[in-house]
């Protein structure tokens, strides 16, 4: 116990002086619903990683952040565009798009005989 004083002593003079913190880390508890938790222990369990690895992947992805310090971070990605720009462009709507799946559903899908037939 004769050595906690003198820690404290040299976190002070790192921290104050250097300013270098010795915790990396932080620890906190968070209330997750049981489903939830056995879960992501068994998601865990079949990535072969820990269950804190996979809650700091989670959470680095959800606030955007590379949990392993070593990934790029996330960027736009530029979609291919379609069509002849010199050509006037095409306005659709979502109507317009859910009118055109809808009727390729209704080609493709098997057709059912009528009642009186």
């Amino acid at each position: 116990m004769e050595l906690d004083p003198w820690i404290e002593h040299i976190e002070g003079v790192l921290r104050d002086r250097f300013g270098v913190c010795l915790y990396a880390f932080m620890r906190t508890t968070v209330d997750v619903p049981s489903d939830l938790l056995r879960r992501a222990k068994a998601l865990a369990a079949a990535r072969g990683e820990s269950l804190k690895a996979l809650f700091t992947r989670a959470v680095a992805a959800e606030v955007g952040a590379a949990s392993d310090g070593l990934s790029p971070p996330r960027q736009r990605v530029a979609l291919p565009l379609f069509g002849d720009p010199s050509q006037p462009k095409v306005s659709l709507t979502s109507e317009d798009i859910a009118r055109a799946l809808a009727k390729t559903d209704a080609q493709e899908s098997p057709r059912r005989p009528s009642a009186g037939a």
